[in-house]
C-alpha cells in the first residue's frame, strides 16, 4: 500500500510540474516574445547542471564521476530527450495551450504501442480504447482549430513520438547502467549540454543578441520559473519511470490538461473556441478521465490482491 501512495505521490507532483511548465515556456516564448527555444532549453540544462553538481559537492546527493562507457549508453537517451523538448518548445510557441495539449495526448498511444513492440507489454483494452478516444478528440480538436498551423503540429507529433520513445528508454538505461535518479540527470545534461550550446549559436545568436527584454522583471521570473520547474520536472520523471510504469508517467502528464487546458482557453488571447474545438477537447479530456479510472480500480484490484496474500 505504500508503494501505491508513494506511486501516486510522485504521479501528482509530476503533473503539478508539468503544469508549471507548460505556463512558464508559453510565457515566455510568446507573452514576452522570446522566440528562442533552444536558449530557454540551455538555460534550463545549465540550472540543473549546476544544481546537481552543488549538491553533490555538498554531500546531499550522490551519483558516479563521469565515465566514457556511462555516457555512451545514456547518449541515446539525451537524444531523445534534446528532441522531445526542443520541438515541444517550438510548437508550444505557435500552437495555443489547449490544441498542444491535445497533440501530446498521442504520447500516450505511442507509449502503448512502444511498449507492445520493444517491452513484449500488453495493455489491456479498455485502456486502448481509452487512449484511442483521447487521440480521436485531438484530432477532432484540431480540425476545429481556426489558427490551424502545420509546423506546430508536424512538430508536435515529433514531440510526442519522441516523448514515447524518452519514457520507454528510461527504464532500459535505468536497468543497463545502474545509475540512480541524480546520475541519469547528471549524464543527461552533460551530453545536451555541447550539442544545445552549438544550435544556440548557429540558429539563435543573432536574435538573442537584439532582443529587448532581458531587463523585464517579469520574463526575468517566468525564465527563472522555467529552469527551477525543468529540474523538478526531470526528475518526477525519472522517479516516476522507475516507480509507476512508462504509460502510466504518460496518462498522468495527460490528465494535467484538464487544468491547463482551462487555463489556457482564458489566459492567452490565441484560441477561438469553436464548437467543434471545443467538443474535441472535451471528448479527449472525458477519455483521460475513463483511463484514470480504469488505473484506480485496477489498484484497488491489485491492493486487495496483495492484502489476501
Amino acid at each position: 500500500r505504500y508503494d501505491a501512495v508513494y506511486g501516486l505521490s510522485l504521479a501528482v507532483m509530476y503533473s503539478v510540474m508539468s503544469i508549471s511548465i507548460t505556463f512558464f515556456n508559453k510565457a515566455v516564448l510568446s507573452y514576452y516574445k522570446f522566440n528562442y527555444s533552444q536558449m530557454l532549453t540551455l538555460g534550463q540544462v545549465l540550472f540543473s547542471l549546476a544544481f546537481l553538481i552543488i549538491l553533490k559537492k555538498w554531500k546531499y546527493i550522490e551519483y558516479p564521476e563521469w565515465s566514457n562507457k556511462l555516457a555512451f549508453q545514456v547518449a541515446p537517451l539525451s537524444f531523445f530527450f534534446l528532441s522531445m523538448v526542443v520541438t515541444g518548445l517550438v510548437s508550444l510557441s505557435v500552437v495555443n495551450i489547449p490544441m498542444f495539449n491535445a497533440l501530446r495526448r498521442v504520447a500516450t498511444l505511442m507509449v502503448i504501442v512502444g511498449e507492445y513492440f520493444l517491452l513484449g507489454k500488453k495493455t489491456a483494452v479498455d485502456e486502448t480504447l481509452s487512449v484511442a478516444v483521447m487521440t480521436g478528440g485531438a484530432l477532432v480538436a484540431g480540425a476545429g482549430d481556426i489558427q490551424f498551423d502545420l509546423f506546430g503540429y508536424l512538430l508536435s507529433f515529433v514531440s510526442c513520438a519522441c516523448t514515447a520513445a524518452y519514457l520507454i528508454y528510461i527504464s532500459r538505461v535505468t536497468r543497463v547502467t545502474g545509475l540512480n535518479t541524480f546520475g541519469l540527470m547528471f549524464y543527461n545534461n552533460v551530453i545536451s549540454l555541447p550539442v544545445l550550446i552549438i544550435l544556440t549559436y548557429i540558429l539563435e545568436y543573432d536574435g538573442l543578441v537584439q532582443y529587448e527584454g532581458y531587463g523585464d522583471i517579469g520574463f526575468q521570473l517566468c525564465f527563472f520559473g522555467s529552469s527551477v520547474a525543468a529540474l523538478l520536472l526531470n526528475y518526477l520523471i525519472f522517479m516516476c519511470s522507475k516507480v509507476n510504469s512508462p504509460l502510466t508517467t504518460s496518462i498522468t502528464g495527460q490528465l494535467k490538461t484538464i487544468v491547463t487546458t482551462l487555463v489556457g482557453l482564458v489566459a492567452f488571447q490565441d484560441v477561438d473556441p469553436n464548437p467543434t474545438f471545443l467538443f474535441g477537447l472535451f471528448l479527449s479530456t472525458l477519455a483521460s478521465v475513463w483511463y484514470s479510472v480504469i488505473k484506480y480500480n485496477q489498484m484497488k484490484q491489485r491492493t486487495r490482491a496483495e492484502n489476501k496474500k
